[in-house]
């Protein structure tokens, strides 16, 4: 089926939408449309209803000729049909716009564009809506680990069970503790808790597998462990 563009005409201007490309291909090809728009930006809204191969669509703003532009947005390669339209936005635009469609197999797809407002998108390719959890980080299952730092000056590594959230530790005695997240490296860049304190680390990801080093300055000092899950 041959390719259908959308009309040349006027500029695209802010709050109207625009038909760029549509096509049913039944081998490998590449289709491409210019046209100008008359806004901030623009939104680009891809669906591809069937294909075999890949689908790859690239958005470009164009200079004062084809080989004078800059891209704007690139769309993931498509390997299936798309569940819901695929939409990206671009503010840093001139005048005229370049969308280039290559398939590698045959495909059925729709593109369209809309203009927009230079507040309708947050930035180039973001989503329009930022989501913020402000939700307290709640933990549950605390344990308790207590061990021994047997030798002065000699790390100890000690693994955090995963799920960990939070943890805190502290020596029983007046000893004073050092402590890292990477092996041999206590002698040179470390965290120091002085005698009679304790150390404590929240918003830890509990996905995240850790382990801390620990060494203290006396023998056999008593070394207590408390983490959250």
């Amino acid at each position: 089926m041959t390719v259908t563009k959308g009309k040349v005409g006027s500029p695209l201007p802010q709050g109207k939408t625009f038909n760029v490309l549509k096509n049913n291909a039944l081998a490998a090809g590449e289709d491409t449309h210019k046209f100008g728009v008359d806004a901030d930006g623009i939104l680009i809204w891809v669906e591809v209803f069937s294909v075999t191969g890949t689908v790859d669509v690239v958005v470009d703003t164009i200079g004062e000729t084809d080989s004078n532009y800059k891209n704007v947005i690139t769309f993931p390669t498509i390997s299936s049909p798309t569940a819901e339209p695929l939409e990206r936005t671009a503010v840093n635009i001139l005048s005229t716009i370049r969308v280039t469609v290559n398939y590698t197999g045959s495909c059925d797809y729709a593109i369209r564009a809309r203009g927009i407002s230079r507040g309708g998108a947050g930035a180039d390719d973001a989503p329009l809506t930022v989501e913020v959890d402000f939700d307290p980080l709640l933990v549950a299952n605390p344990q308790i680990q207590n061990l021994t730092l047997t030798t002065a000056g000699a790390e100890q590594a000690v693994a955090l069970p995963l799920g960990t959230k939070r943890f805190k530790f502290q020596a029983e005695n007046d000893a004073l503790l050092q402590y890292t997240y990477v092996a041999n490296q206590s002698g040179t860049a470390y965290i120091t808790v002085w005698p009679g304190n304790s150390e404590e680390e929240t918003d830890i990801d509990e996905e995240a597998v850790l382990t801390i080093y620990v060494q203290s300055n006396k023998n056999n000092t008593p070394f207590q462990l408390l983490v959250w899950l």
